[in-house]
């Protein structure tokens, strides 16, 4: 995709609307084609709808779809989804107005409902200005965008507010620098560097200064890097502490924590197992009739105690 961006440019933003239509057609015709009794393969198919709409149409709808696969069925989807977002926003936000979860869910789910409209509408609808603000500001999905828009990294604007960041001194604090791309081959390659810094990784992955910050800065994403390598250096000591990112009404992280419990190993099961008889406990307790306390908020799971 670089070397058709490299040869052909950005398209005008009257242009962009058109291809984001006709890649929107070439998904629903995608989706079909894998719904069906086709027999095609996944090569086959790539081959058959690059030769039908031009390799970066047709690449942007298959990335689109590859990415769409790679959601978690379980364990914090919407935390997965949220994360996409802020990292299109980090690469191509501009100007736009940055939106909380809460934000993001309703205009989402209103664009969905309009879209619904328009494909089952019997006669051909053109896409209302109020539906293109909205993409414009969900960027939704983002790799339909990613060759659409050139680079654009938000600045942080006056009103914008989060806590105070702890501050990171080890060398722990070389993840502040790496950024939304989220690339972990930079850390796995290297990561017995950081063990004697595991409990200031801990720190980060809890810090709410950066899980709140804006995706705009570098520092924001270190939370990620600092969650995976607890992880890779099997810190399970850390394992129900960690639980607490359920909790984080912008999540953006939580449906990592499989991936770093897993990498734990059996050691963290006695925490984790502890931690989930707890929530079961209170959970009964909540029912009603019962004397417990009524909810834990979001439908997350409460943070195991001495969490920061």
């Amino acid at each position: 995709m670089q070397a058709i961006l490299a040869q052909e440019g950005y398209p005008s933003p009257e242009e962009r609307w058109t291809i984001l239509q006709r890649r929107g057609e070439i998904m629903r015709e995608v989706i079909s084609d894998m719904l069906s009794s086709s027999g095609r393969s996944q090569e086959g198919r790539a081959r058959l709808f690059i030769q039908k709409y031009g390799q970066r149409d047709a690449l942007a709808v298959l990335n689109s779809l590859q990415r769409g696969f790679q959601r978690p069925s379980y364990i914090a989807e919407e935390s997965w989804i949220y994360r996409q977002y802020r990292q299109a926003f980090a690469r191509f936000g501009g100007e736009r107005r940055f939106l909380n979860y809460a934000e993001y869910e309703e205009l989402t789910g209103e664009t969905v409902r309009i879209e619904a409209m328009r494909y089952l509408s019997p006669v051909e609808l053109r896409p209302s200005k109020h539906l293109q603000q909205m993409r414009e500001l969900t960027l939704t999905p983002p790799a339909l965008w990613e060759d659409l828009l050139p680079p654009d990294t938000p600045r942080r604007p006056a009103d914008f507010h989060a806590p105070q960041a702890e501050v990171y001194r080890g060398p722990e604090q070389e993840l502040l620098a790496l950024g939304w791309d989220l690339n972990l081959q930079a850390v796995d390659s290297q990561a017995a560097r950081w063990r004697a810094a595991i409990p200031d990784l801990a720190r980060m992955a809890l810090d709410a200064g950066l899980l709140n910050g804006w995706p705009g800065e570098t520092a924001s994403w270190a939370p990620y890097y600092a969650l995976h390598l607890l992880g890779v250096l099997r810190a399970h000591e850390y394992a129900a502490r960690l639980m607490a990112l359920y909790q984080r009404a912008d999540d953006w992280l939580a449906d990592r924590l499989p991936d770093a419990w897993g990498r734990m190993g059996a050691a963290a099961a006695p925490a984790l197992v502890g931690l989930v008889g707890r929530q079961a406990a209170a959970a009964k307790a909540a029912r009603p009739g019962s004397n417990g306390p009524a909810s834990f908020g979001r439908g997350r799971p409460p943070a195991a105690p001495g969490g920061h």
